[in-house]
Formats: C-alpha cells, sequence, structure tokens
C-alpha cells in the first residue's frame, strides 16, 4: 500500500511541477508587449520610464515575418527564422530615432545575431508559457513580452 501511495504521490507531483510550453510559430502569432527586460551583466530588471503611455510591441505576421514599434521608432518588414525553440530575428526596417535604454534593449534582442563577432551566431532561445514569451540571447539582454 505504501508504494502504492508513494508513486501516486510522486506522479502527482511530477505532473504538477509540469508547466505547458510551446514553441510553435503559429503560437507565437500575433502581438505581445514588452513587460520586462533583463540585464545579465547587472542583474537586475530594466523598467520602462513611468512616464510613457506607448507599450513596447512585438507583431509575429507569419510564421517569418515581424513588425512592431518601440517608444521611438516603427518597425517593419521584419523577418526571422525559427527552429523549435530557436529563433534568428533577421533584416528589419526601421526609423532612426534615437532609443531610451528601455527601447534600446530591446532592440539589441531584436539585432542579436548581427552583434556576435561571430560568423555564425548563436540563436535566441524562445518559451512561451500560457501568454508571456521570454526571449533569452547569448548576449546582455533577455526579454519578456506578454501577449495583448
Amino acid at each position: 500500500m505504501k508504494k502504492i501511495l508513494s508513486a501516486c504521490l510522486f506522479f502527482f507531483f511530477l505532473l504538477a511541477a509540469c508547466r505547458k510550453t510551446s514553441t510553435q510559430s503559429s503560437d507565437m502569432l500575433g502581438s505581445w508587449k514588452l513587460i520586462q527586460v533583463y540585464d545579465k551583466n547587472t542583474n537586475t530588471p530594466i523598467l520602462p520610464l513611468a512616464s510613457s503611455n506607448i507599450d513596447v510591441v512585438l507583431t509575429f505576421l507569419s510564421s517569418k515575418n515581424f513588425a512592431g514599434h518601440t517608444l521611438r521608432n516603427s518597425i517593419s518588414d521584419g523577418t526571422y527564422q525559427q527552429n523549435g525553440s530557436e529563433i534568428i530575428f533577421k533584416g528589419f526596417s526601421m526609423t532612426k530615432i534615437a532609443e531610451d535604454q528601455w527601447g534600446g534593449s530591446f532592440l539589441s534582442v531584436l539585432t542579436a545575431c548581427s552583434l556576435q563577432s561571430t560568423a555564425a551566431c548563436s540563436p535566441s532561445i524562445i518559451s512561451l508559457q500560457g501568454n508571456v514569451m521570454t526571449i533569452h540571447t547569448s548576449l546582455r539582454y533577455d526579454v519578456m513580452l506578454k501577449k495583448i
């Protein structure tokens, strides 16, 4: 009886610990609002200006195209390549207004491949948990977005 109870408890905790995660591009389609930037150099989050009334948004238009905007710039004609949980943001067009730290750190995630010194870039890792997307880069910043 103890073995059966122990096995049941083990499987209960195993199931409770598992979270549904997805990295399918169809689950990513739509608009996502930037909610957190994490600076790995200082181990601190970067927060938007309290006075800001504009969201930083990334919109996945299809399985390979994206657009969006920061507080100061518009992003268009973006392309990306996804392989499972790996994502590489390719080229995109953007207006050229100087960014604050919030928008600049977000843009560094989108340009992570071009900022790397190696010829073959290390892809970012994307994870989806419900309506929250996290993008981990090999560079300084990671970002968290919420579906809107």
